[in-house]
């Protein structure tokens, strides 16, 4: 279950986990939820870094070579509105475009915080607080059609000399929620 803590303090259940089709879970830490009936969201739209609604454009590394995905996002600042960043989105920049971890089969996004001048133009929360997980890391469209929706940010991953944020490819955690449901979901 989700739970939304309202502006009196009380825990409302807004939504509930979807049950997969199939017996076996994929290997990615990501899940469906059905959002209960007598929750109204008027808008689901992601919003840009001005925090206005725009289109989804879901950056797409499977159909993307290797080569133009490091190209397309190696040092690019990303953002994300979290519970930890009502005001101004958290930010972060794009230090591996696409990592592999020992351990894993799948390859993930790694962020660090931005504290340059640059972010000062979306504000200048953290990025991977916690209680962040699951937030989205988007960029802004450079022509203004909307928003590329790139990564779920998933928790921390110690480096030598700092802190990354390891992100899961949305396009990922997509295929395997719609394999898992046996249906085709894709974002607003």
């Amino acid at each position: 279950m989700i739970y939304y803590i309202n502006d009196n303090g009380y825990s409302e259940c807004i939504a509930v986990k979807t049950p997969p089709a199939r017996r076996e879970r994929g290997e990615l830490d990501i899940a469906a939820v059905k959002i209960l009936p007598q929750v109204e969201i008027n808008d689901m739209r992601f919003k840009d870094s001005t925090r206005r609604p725009a289109e989804s454009i879901l950056f797409r590394f499977q159909e993307t070579h290797e080569r133009e995905v490091r190209r397309l996002l190696q040092g690019e600042l990303v953002f994300a509105w979290t519970a930890n960043s009502p005001v101004f989105p958290s930010v972060g920049r794009i230090v591996v475009p696409l990592f592999e971890r020992p351990t894993g089969k799948h390859k993930y996004v790694l962020i660090v915080n931005e504290s340059s001048s640059q972010a000062g133009r979306f504000g200048q929360e953290a990025f991977g607080k916690p209680g962040d997980s699951g937030a989205i890391a988007c960029i802004d469209d450079k022509d203004g059609n909307g928003v590329h929706v790139i990564s779920m940010f998933m928790g921390k991953y110690e480096g030598q000399d700092t802190t990354h944020f390891l992100t899961l490819p949305l396009q990922q955690g997509l295929k395997q929620i719609n394999r898992e449901l046996g249906s085709h979901m894709i974002l607003c």
